[in-house]
């Protein structure tokens, strides 16, 4: 919430005084100032971020009076944790309450219902870090029935141990000791300390946990809280969960006593012996001596360094660093035979390749190689050895630098079948992913969560953000930067290997979802591909997908493709890897961004499944149902909206896949999604005749209220293709007719039902662009089963007319170029700035729509081109010579069905005898859907 490039490290942000409180509500109703759009580059659509200005680390998250709150220097509420409403402070510093005492850092709040602070009953109390040296803790409390504002404490700080990097308290209250109990990192030291209070004010300290498994960067943003195992009520397990900066989370599970928490057995001999981990162990350095390996040179010693220090795994490690930097020498394996597919390792130590390393020898020549990264941290690095099997090899490591970092450690020698190339210290990780951070949980203070544990993560790393990730402009106001996860639930499994956390998007998500696109049993083709039944127009999507895998492969997604650029979600079977690669995805300049991120993921039966959530700057992967996360922002251009589908080899893997656009949560922002309009919208198109009851506050309706007829009937006029009813089916209702643009499309519509459920009733499709009208006429009449004639309105959903370019440089979003063409760039004139020309090639573009439009060039040096439209001559000999050069609008065809489509253009090396040359020039295609 508050890091900046000072020391690499935190934010102090100016305070200006609060004037005035504004309520920001992200709802349907809700109209926003000419200044924004909610929809400018790189602002995601259904994560949260406010309005403007910084979004850091989430703070203060609880479950009370029916809504989740949710704090950083602003606040947020929501009943579904997908919709949210914004109270905006600017730079008021929400929970200080006194802007005058200054800056915040990462914090949380409790309800003190017992009033045991002495603010008064049922008082919010902010607890959070004020930054300085020494770091201090403080508080302030709520004084208004909204919890928008807060009182600073005059008594603050409330805990002062005298240390710089103390900070990020976590408070729950204890309710078999009667008291509030406070997790707070010591981030220098990688401990977390639990504190408790009978009053907020008092800390006495209780006890210290860690250093215990990723240490390398500061422990940060302890979360804590409770969680049952495989469901089990009467097993539950502490869960502690620690960021280890700059952009990493860690977890541990065990018990906590009031006082002490202590890692159960599963944990501990999983972090400090490495039990469960995929393979058999080859070297782990445990004894007095090497054993059968032998050494050359003075470096290593007679034996392994026990008792290091290092987070490793065992007694001890190999290490050339027995006596300083400038022993060199080697520690060689016996040989032995390659029957995995993946040699794993533990290493640390300089990086000077070749020099400081561990190989794989066969046949005396170097066939794999790592080093170390200049740090005294034991990561796990490993090589995919599939093509080895059943090569004889030595391991050999090897130091022959004598200088600074002049060292190389080793530890835990495996061979596997799971390859961990990940580059991470050896840890339960939270996300593999480089962009969550700062997680925090919501307490469940009205008790009505049955237990349910749910948490938001910050998106953000601090290896860039702050310093060179884009910022959103925001007219008006200051620029935007920072999103949030979607809001995940959390559980505990138990897998082979352990018990795991596991996370999955909270299902009201699911809500924002429009219609599938399904493929099932499909066989990969080798190579890339498009998937023309899903051609997303905006990068606003969930995909469910899962692979079934025969024969080793390498296959996944490219997503985000255009303008050269791509994501790819890829995984390979013969090593159990899973990755997201952004070595060339972002249109921006970011150091420190393009990169490859792995985890080790085995398919369950064959098979893996992928849920990926893609919006307009990130993007979310989970894979075998939330077991393993991966989270990064993309940053990509507006018009990398292409998806394809990749394999190595054919008929190996089948896919199994489906699709939905998501509805933007932003209030005004229909995207080329479905807009509902409720049965209370009247002014809005809809109009009602005949006697009609309104009904209210009923959750089975869309916005909780319905309308009830047995003779008239609601008409509703729109702009759109296509339209839905929906209403109630139930025991006691009649027939209704529905009539488009005054013709009778469908009668006798049958709204009884054994079962009462909320429903769609009607659909039509494949409207022609433009003004349309939908009523629905009770008939009075009934299935003889009914106990009534009646029919209920909930709402109506039309799909507007949304309109989607697609430049000339977009390649791979469904557009391509066949013949010689030749790409100009930097000439304003054009979209985007550039084209593309040809005297006899061709352009298609296949997309999803109703509508396309071709612009490109007239000129008096130009020629004559022919249009296709799905593969049939639509328009011959379009003259693009003109005396005046312009860059406009060439062809538009409307009133195709509701599909897929191909456009294309193709140049005849003909022309008007008045031009000066036979060239097409191709500026972009604009379709609508």
């Amino acid at each position: 919430m508050r890091r900046s490039v000072i020391n690499n490290h935190y934010l102090l942000v100016s305070v200006l005084v609060l004037l005035v409180a504004i309520t920001f509500t992200i709802s349907p109703k809700t109209s926003f100032a000419t200044s924004t759009t909610m929809d400018e580059k790189y602002r995601n659509q259904f994560h949260f971020s406010p309005l403007s200005g910084w979004l850091g680390d989430v703070d203060g998250t609880m479950y009370y009076q029916g809504k989740y709150h949710m704090f950083w220097w602003g606040k947020a509420t929501s009943t579904d944790l997908v919709h949210y409403d914004q109270v905006t402070f600017g730079d008021s510093f929400a929970l200080i309450g006194d802007p005058a005492n200054g800056d915040y850092w990462t914090g949380g709040a409790v309800v003190d219902a017992n009033n045991t602070a002495g603010f008064g009953a049922n008082k919010m109390v902010a607890v959070y870090t004020i930054p300085g040296s020494p770091q201090k803790q403080s508080i302030s409390y709520s004084v208004d029935s909204s919890y928008n504002s807060f009182q600073y404490y005059s008594g603050n700080p409330v805990l002062d141990i005298g240390n710089n990097d103390f900070r990020d308290p976590n408070v729950f209250w204890d309710a078999p000791r009667s008291r509030w109990v406070m997790a707070i990192a010591k981030s220098a030291e990688k401990k977390v300390a639990f504190y408790s209070s009978t009053n907020l004010k008092s800390w006495q300290y209780l006890s210290d946990f860690g250093p215990m498994g990723a240490r390398e960067g500061a422990w940060e943003c302890p979360d804590f809280f409770q969680l049952p195992v495989d469901g089990n009520q009467g097993n539950k397990k502490w869960v502690l969960v620690i960021s280890v900066g700059p952009n990493k989370e860690q977890y541990f599970m065990g018990d906590f006593n009031g006082t002490t928490f202590t890692p159960d057995s599963q944990t501990t001999n999983y972090l400090t012996q490495g039990t469960g981990l995929d393979g058999t162990v080859f070297m782990g350095f445990e004894g007095a001596n090497y054993g059968s390996w032998s050494t050359t040179g003075n470096a290593f010693g007679s034996g392994p360094l026990l008792g290091s220090g290092q987070a490793h795994l065992g007694a001890g490690v190999a290490t050339s660093n027995m006596s300083g930097d400038a022993n060199t020498g080697t520690l060689t394996s016996n040989s032995f035979t390659i029957t995995s597919k993946a040699i794993n390792f533990l290493i640390s130590g300089g990086n000077y390749p070749g020099q400081t390393s561990i190989n794989l020898i066969k046949n005396g020549v170097v066939v794999r190689s790592a080093t170390g990264d200049n740090t005294g941290n034991f990561k796990w690095n490993g090589w995919d050895v599939s093509d080895l099997v059943g090569s004889t090899a030595t391991i050999q490591i090897v130091d022959s630098h004598a200088g600074n970092w002049g060292h190389i450690d080793v530890d835990q020698i495996m061979f596997s079948d799971v390859l961990h190339a990940e580059n991470r210290e050896h840890a339960l990780w939270v996300d593999y992913g480089p962009d969550f951070y700062a997680s925090r949980s919501f307490r469940d203070y009205d008790g009505s969560l049955n237990g349910a544990v749910k948490w938001l993560g910050w998106m953000g790393n601090w290896d860039y953000s702050g310093s060179s990730v884009p910022t959103i402009p925001v007219a008006g106001f200051n620029s935007q930067q920072g999103t949030w996860s979607v809001a995940r639930d959390l559980s505990l499994v138990t897998y082979p290997e352990g018990v795991r956390l596991v996370q999955q998007p909270v299902q009201q998500l699911q809500t924002l979802r429009q219609t599938p696109a399904t493929i099932t049993g499909r066989s990969l083709a080798a190579g890339t591909n498009t998937i023309p039944e899903f051609i997303p127009g905006k990068n606003t999507y969930e995909i469910n997908a899962t692979f079934t895998t025969t024969n080793p492969n390498k296959f996944g997604f490219n997503l985000l493709v255009g303008g050269g650029r791509k994501l790819v979600v890829g995984y390979d079977s013969k090593t159990s890897r899973l990755y997201i690669d952004r070595t060339n995805t972002t249109d921006a300049t970011i150091s420190n961004f393009n990169k490859l991120y792995s985890a080790p993921v085995t398919s369950q039966n064959n098979q893996i499944s992928l849920k990926i959530l893609v919006d307009k700057s990130s993007i979310e992967v989970f894979a075998n149902n939330g077991k393993t996360v991966l989270t990064a922002l993309t940053y990509p251009s507006e018009t990398q909206t292409g998806v394809q589908v990749f394999s190595d080899n054919a008929n190996a893997t089948t896919m199994d896949f489906s699709a939905w656009m998501l509805d933007s949560i932003w209030p005004g922002h229909t995207q080329n999604l479905p807009i509902k309009v409720n049965d209370n919208a009247v002014g809005s198109g809809l109009t009602y005749t005949g006697s009609w009851t309104y009904f209210q506050n009923d959750s089975v309706y869309y916005g909780n209220d319905c309308h009830v007829t047995n003779s008239g009937n609601v008409e509703f006029t729109f702009t759109g293709t296509s339209v839905d009813w929906y209403g109630l089916v139930n025991n006691d209702l009649g027939l209704a007719n529905v009539y488009i643009d005054g013709v009778l499309d469908r009668s006798g519509i049958d709204t009884y039902s054994p079962k009462r459920a909320v429903q769609k009733l009607y659909s039509k499709t494949g409207l022609s662009n433009g003004v349309h009208t939908i009523k629905v006429v009770a008939t009075n009449t009934k299935n003889p089963a009914s106990a009534g004639t009646a029919i209920v309105h909930d709402y109506f959903s039309y799909l507007p007319i949304e309109t989607v370019k697609v430049n000339d440089n977009d390649v791979g979003t469904g557009l391509t170029y066949t013949g010689s063409w030749t790409h100009f760039q930097n000439d304003n004139i054009y979209y985007n700035n550039d084209c593309h020309a040809t005297n006899t090639g061709s352009v298609e573009l296949t997309f999803a729509g109703t509508s396309v439009d071709w612009y490109g060039l007239v000129n008096n040096d130009l020629g004559r081109a022919n249009i296709y439209i799905d593969g049939v001559l639509d328009q011959a000999g379009i003259d693009l010579y003109s005396p005046t050069r312009v860059a406009q609008k060439l062809y538009s065809k409307t009133g195709l069905s509701t599909g897929v489509h191909t456009i294309k253009v193709v140049a005849t090396n003909t022309k008007n005898s008045s031009s000066a040359g036979t060239a097409v020039v191709h500026d972009y295609f604009s379709y609508s859907h």
